[in-house]
């Protein structure tokens, strides 16, 4: 009998072992997102490992360099602020069209921000087809398609 009590109490005691998995969202703190296997899965608009940092954070700032199109080269001084929404950008002084009076509003989306309304340039009011930012630390490159592709502009800015 004590040996049958023995065997059932190991075989007890191997079962709660056996059955027991490690949590892997124990020690993981997700800011703006849930955890899921060990990774946080970050709401939209977030991004890093715990989801803390917004998207949009690595556009905003003063921004200072230069572009070149086919119209030629030329400084630039833009200015990103966070808008009013959690994907939106203000880009103010956008690229070498320094005379524009209204901010251009954009949507940030990983490393690219979708620029919202045509702006009006020198008499010229320009769309985007396609523009693809890059940023690595304080530096920004850039392509922007203008007009359907008429005119494509090239560059790069840092902080």
């Amino acid at each position: 009998m004590q040996k049958l009590l023995y065997v059932f109490f190991l075989g007890l005691c191997l079962s709660f072992v056996t059955s027991c998995t490690p949590d892997p969202c124990k020690n993981v703190t997700c800011e703006n997102g849930t955890c899921t296997t060990g990774t946080c899965e970050c709401e939209n608009g977030y991004e890093g490992s715990t989801c803390a940092t917004e998207v949009r954070a690595k556009f905003l700032g003063n921004w200072n360099g230069t572009a070149a199109g086919s119209s030629g080269t030329a400084a630039l001084a833009m200015n990103i602020t966070a808008g009013s929404s959690l994907n939106q950008v203000v880009i103010n002084n956008m690229f070498f069209c320094s005379n524009v009076s209204i901010p251009t509003y954009g949507t940030v989306s990983g490393n690219s921000i979708q620029v919202l309304n045509p702006i009006t340039c020198a008499g010229s009011t320009l769309t985007f087809s396609s523009v693809n930012w890059t940023v690595s630390g304080n530096v920004m490159s850039f392509t922007l398609n203008i007009n359907n592709g008429a005119e494509t502009v090239v560059g790069s800015a840092t902080r």
